[in-house]
């Protein structure tokens, strides 16, 4: 991109509740800019990495899957550490953690994690893989669809109904 209109997107400012906000440093949380510069700056995390991990990334969010926690902690955090430092970035230490696939974890509003499974031939996965809309996601949405309901207590049952669907249609 352009330095110059990356500068001027920069101190660009933004609108929240109709009010004009400078911005002093980086892009407001949701700039449609944001997505594509993360992806950018995160192009060749996965040469980077090498073949031993594999990678998903969207926008600024990504995963990194590893054989073991050790090989997470020991070669893929340090490369992962480096490639940002290079690029004036740093992970956020709330947001960084390590997982084994057992324990499960969230991306994107969704769980990923393996579940023991008896019956599977020994020899083979250890159990059976599923992937989940997260706990913590399905709350918070059973909470708004039992707000919608009271909204709509005292409308017909084809307004709650048109507004439901259009809920869990989208």
């Amino acid at each position: 991109m352009d330095k110059r209109i990356l500068k001027e997107f920069l101190k660009a400012g933004y609108l929240k509740d109709f009010f004009f906000h400078n911005t002093d440093e980086g892009f407001p949380q949701g700039s449609p800019v944001s997505p594509p510069l993360a992806n950018l700056t995160l192009n060749g995390l996965e040469t980077y990495l090498g073949k031993e991990f594999l990678t998903t990334r969207y926008a600024d969010d990504f995963i990194i899957a590893g054989k073991s926690l050790e090989e997470l902690n020991n070669i893929a955090l340090p490369k992962i550490k480096s490639f940002l430092l290079e690029r004036g970035l740093e992970l956020d230490k709330d947001k960084t953690r390590t997982f084994s696939i057992d324990q499960g974890f969230d991306f994107l509003g969704l769980n990923f994690r393996e579940y023991p499974d008896k019956f599977r031939v020994k020899g083979t996965k250890k159990g059976i893989f599923l992937i989940k809309p997260s706990s913590t996601k399905l709350k918070s949405f059973v909470r708004e669809l039992i707000t919608i309901i009271k909204e709509y207590k005292n409308r017909t049952s084809y307004d709650l109904v048109v507004k439901l669907n259009q809920k869990l249609r989208g």
